[in-house]
């Protein structure tokens, strides 16, 4: 048995965030549910996928009696969202309905037993480090869009933690690009390294703020752990092997030149309209202080953009995924960046000034 009231408002925000897990699946129609727990006048909401758990919580008024209940996650937010703002909400259970009023709407929900609801383990962390919530926000965003998708090299469909000594990491690659982002830590952790996969990475994107609150993590191999407020999202981990990054790295580069970024990326956006459809391959060539950028398809189209710079070596051509660089000057602030590479060109290193630990890096295409 459970009852309780809650403001509608107050309400609807914990639902909405425990739904971003909910799914239909035909196979585990227990996993449409959510778990709704009263215990100590504090209200707590879980959702999982089985390989993701969110929990919510708040406080509670002292009328209200503890229990256990699990309910349809959908139809409750949806009856959550159609009363008026403002309103109480009146929630109490028997052994088959929920019961709901509010104002003068009446609604009776099946629910199923709590007993069938699948918890991830709790797990006990081999490392906890706090962070500021922006820090680990700014993170993902500047490595998130590198992760592969459905690579059958599984350990690329997620992005790599690793904690080295006073240095958090993390790096996503898809075998054709490479982003890493990095902060220095103010306590010294010996080395410690996980994969966390790329659902995951996503919804932790949903659900951080750039806030500077203390948000904690805790991991072990299995699992990790990180506290959002009053959001606990437990994940679990890919099992694997990530790869070398750090060796891809351009240390003693032939070539290193500053572009404005701003210019770069609008030149690219409006060469990229004419650009092929299978590769959104664009075409660099660096001479005498300039950079041409251009770009063709199947119906030789060409378009054509021209960048003053300050170059005056070797002529250097090369081709490259436009939406690749596109991406990596989404999440740039400078008014520059720096463009580093050899000659021949195997590698384009992209570094950022504002974050000297930022690294950037994208393959050359073989047309």
């Amino acid at each position: 048995m459970l009852k309780f009231s809650i403001d509608q408002k107050k309400f609807l925000k914990i639902l909405q965030k425990v739904s971003i897990l909910l799914i239909k699946n035909n196979s585990l129609s227990i996993l449409e549910n959510i778990l709704i727990k009263v215990e100590r006048n504090i209200l707590t909401l879980t959702s999982t996928n089985m390989d993701t758990e969110i929990n919510v919580s708040d406080t509670l008024e002292v009328n209200n009696e503890e229990g256990f209940v699990c309910v349809s996650g959908r139809k409750l937010l949806s009856i959550c969202k159609s009363i008026p703002e403002q309103s109480i909400i009146y929630i109490e259970t028997n052994d088959v309905k929920m019961f709901i009023n509010s104002n003068n709407s009446f609604f009776e929900l099946s629910i199923v037993s709590e007993n069938k609801f699948p918890i991830l383990q709790n797990f006990i962390p081999e490392v906890e480090i706090i962070l500021s919530q922006n820090i680990i926000k700014k993170m993902i965003c500047d490595t998130y869009f590198s992760m592969a998708v459905n690579d059958v090299r599984y350990y690329l469909n997620g992005t790599l933690l690793e904690i080295n000594k006073k240095m958090i990491r993390m790096v996503s690659t898809d075998g054709h690009r490479m982003a890493i982002s990095s902060f220095r830590l103010n306590i010294f952790k010996s080395l410690y390294s996980i994969i966390i996969p790329r659902k995951s990475i996503l919804e932790l994107n949903k659900l951080l703020f750039n806030k500077s609150e203390p948000t904690k993590l805790r991991i072990n191999k299995n699992n990790i752990q990180i506290n959002i407020q009053n959001v606990v999202f437990t994940s679990k981990l890919i099992d694997g092997q990530y790869p070398d990054y750090f060796n891809v790295l351009i240390t003693s580069p032939k070539v290193k030149i500053s572009i404005n970024a701003k210019k770069l990326k609008q030149a690219l956006l409006r060469v990229s309209i004419l650009s092929d459809k299978q590769f959104q391959s664009v075409h660099f060539y660096f001479f005498e202080g300039k950079i041409e950028v251009t770009a063709n398809n199947e119906s030789e189209e060409i378009a054509k953009e021209i960048i003053q710079l300050n170059y005056y070596g070797e002529e250097v051509k090369f081709s490259i995924n436009s939406t690749y660089i596109i991406d990596i000057l989404n999440n740039f602030y400078d008014e520059n960046i720096i463009l580093l590479f050899n000659i021949p060109v195997s590698i384009i290193q992209i570094e950022n000034l504002s974050y000297p630990l930022n690294y950037f890096v994208v393959m050359p295409l073989l047309l």
